[in-house]
């Protein structure tokens, strides 16, 4: 599979939010902003929610299975592309699922 793609971080500080899939992964990132000035965001105080489930169905139909927040950095960014949750789910099908930190199962 490729690898996971995420938008640049200036998308984020724009406050847009991100969907996107990963095989039978479906993702959400929302950022949470928080501004320096009205110019300028202050990203040390802001991050971003990802929250993560399985099937072919979009966020408003679906359950959440997992969720995490990040700050809002290429470090955060790094961890939101491989979701550094601690669990390991498989969806229907044997289709692997939500990956352990830094390791694709």
């Amino acid at each position: 599979m490729e690898e996971l793609f995420l938008p640049v971080l200036h998308s984020f500080e724009n406050n847009n939010v991100f969907t996107g899939s990963y095989g039978a992964l479906r993702f959400k990132v929302t950022p949470a902003i928080t501004m320096k000035n009205p110019k300028e965001v202050d990203m040390e105080a802001s991050s971003m929610l990802c929250e993560l489930w399985h099937g072919p169905f979009c966020y408003e139909k679906s359950e959440m299975e997992a969720q995490e927040t990040f700050p809002l950095s290429e470090k955060g960014k790094e961890y939101a592309a491989v979701p550094a949750f601690t669990r390991v789910k498989k969806c229907p099908g044997g289709i692997p699922g939500i990956f352990a930190r830094g390791v694709v199962h």
